[in-house]
């Protein structure tokens, strides 16, 4: 049920992203044919030099703008699609298991990427450490505390 929720939120995630990709690339597109019609313009002596200039600033601004939300857009989607594959990683490795009541070897290889335990800290006035214990699951990373 988990990982249909998953799929149905990742296809929605995704379409959205996808639009606004393809809004942004059909916004650059259309700057560059304007761009490119306001210098033929000129050329032919339609357009003056000064509004050329004022024009090219202000669409050259505009895109570099577009571009670099564009890329974050593409970023975001990357990201979100790489954290949405370990989040199915991690339900399939615990669809195997509907109720766990022992920790097995197996259990463990197949739901921990890594533990990590950190130096102890000393207790005042005992002989006992504390240390840090960070569990690393399969796809899903580390939880957060």
């Amino acid at each position: 049920h988990i990982a249909c929720l998953l799929q149905e939120s990742e296809t929605i995630s995704r379409e959205s992203l996808d639009c606004q990709i393809e809004d942004m690339n059909v916004r650059l597109a259309n700057q560059k044919d304007f761009l490119r019609h306001t210098f033929e313009n000129f050329i032919r002596e339609l357009v003056p030099r000064e509004a050329l200039a004022d024009m090219s600033r202000h669409y050259a601004d505009q895109t570099e703008e577009l571009e670099l939300r564009l890329e974050k857009l593409r970023r975001k989607r990357a990201e979100e699609s790489e954290v949405l594959k370990n989040l199915e990683r991690f339900f399939n490795a615990l669809a195997g298991y509907e109720e766990i009541t022992e920790l097995t070897p197996e259990i463990l290889c197949d739901l921990v990427d890594k533990i990590e335990v950190h130096e102890g800290i000393k207790i005042k006035g005992s002989r006992e450490k504390i240390s840090q214990v960070d569990i690393y699951y399969v796809g899903a990373g580390k939880l957060k505390d």
